[in-house]
C-alpha cells in the first residue's frame, strides 16, 4: 500500500486527500464493468433472471414447460428467487474483484488539477473589478446562508434517503396483469401475476410482461433516488451554482 507523507500546509493536505481519493476511483473503476450482467435461477430452473451492472432486473426468462415444475401460483415466488440469485451473483463477482485489485499495489495517483482551475479561483478572476462594503457585506451573509442551507440539507438527504431504502414502489405492465413491488434499496419483494392471464401466457410472453412491470417500479423509486432528493432541495441549488461560477458570483454580490 502506498503511504502519504502528512502536511502542515493546507494544499498539502489537499494534495494527500486528492490521491487517497484518486487511487481508490482507480481502485473501484478497475472493477467496475458497466456493460456486465449476470444471470440467476430459481430452484427448478425453469425461471432464469438477468440483473445489469447497476443491479435491476434487465431480463426475465421463463422456460416453455414451466408449468410441469412451478404451481402457477409460485411462479412470482420463483422470480423473486431467480432475481435474489442473480443479484447475488453480482455482489460477489465485485466483492471477489476489488478484493484481488485491493491486494495489487496501489495505482500512481493523477495529477491533482491545477489550483488556478477550481470554483474558489474563478471566483476570484469574476471579481477583480472590486467589491464595495455593502456589496461584500451582503455576500458575505448570502454564503453564509448557502452554507447554514447545505448543512441542514444533508441531515434532511440522510434522514429521507434512510426512509426510501426501506420504501417499496409497485410498477405494472401494461395491461396491470403483473405486478412486481421493489424496495427503494433495490430488493425485489413481491411479484404477482393474473390468474386469468397466466393460464394463457406463453413463457415469452410472461417474461416479457414481468419485465415491463420491473421498469414501472424502478421508475416509481426512481422519483425519490438520491439524485433526485438531492435535485430537489438545497444541494441541488448549490450544485447548479457550482457548475456556473457566473451565477455563483452574481448570487454573492461579486459582480
Amino acid at each position: 500500500m502506498t503511504r502519504y507523507a502528512m502536511h502542515d500546509d493546507p494544499v498539502g493536505r489537499l494534495t494527500e486527500l486528492w490521491q487517497r481519493a484518486d487511487v481508490l476511483a482507480q481502485r473501484l473503476a478497475a472493477v467496475t464493468r458497466p456493460d456486465g450482467s449476470w444471470d440467476g435461477s430459481d430452484g427448478t430452473g425453469m425461471v432464469t433472471v438477468t440483473v445489469d451492472a447497476e443491479g435491476p432486473v434487465a431480463a426475465v426468462a421463463v422456460e416453455p414447460q414451466w408449468r410441469r415444475r412451478i404451481d402457477p401460483e409460485a411462479l412470482g415466488t420463483a422470480v423473486r428467487e431467480a432475481a435474489g440469485a442473480a443479484q447475488h451473483g453480482r455482489l460477489t463477482d465485485w466483492a471477489e474483484s476489488f478484493a484481488e485489485q485491493h491486494a495489487r499495489p496501489d495505482p500512481l495517483p493523477r495529477p491533482m488539477p491545477p489550483l488556478q482551475d477550481t470554483l474558489a479561483n474563478r471566483l476570484d478572476e469574476l471579481a477583480t473589478a472590486g467589491v464595495s462594503g455593502d456589496e461584500g457585506r451582503a455576500g458575505l451573509r448570502e454564503l453564509s446562508r448557502l452554507v447554514g442551507s447545505a448543512v441542514h440539507a444533508v441531515g434532511e438527504v440522510s434522514a429521507q434517503l434512510r426512509v426510501h431504502a426501506r420504501t417499496t414502489y409497485t410498477g405494472h405492465n401494461q395491461s396491470r396483469d403483473v405486478a412486481v413491488t421493489v424496495s427503494g434499496g433495490g430488493e425485489v419483494t413481491e411479484v404477482r401475476y393474473d390468474r386469468h392471464w397466466l393460464a394463457e401466457a406463453g413463457g415469452q410472453w410472461i417474461g416479457r410482461e414481468t419485465v415491463s412491470a420491473f421498469r414501472a417500479a424502478y421508475q416509481r423509486a426512481s422519483a425519490e433516488s438520491v439524485e433526485a432528493v438531492i435535485a430537489r432541495g438545497p444541494l441541488g441549488e448549490i450544485q447548479e451554482l457550482g457548475a456556473d461560477p457566473h451565477a455563483l458570483a452574481r448570487r454573492l454580490h461579486l459582480r
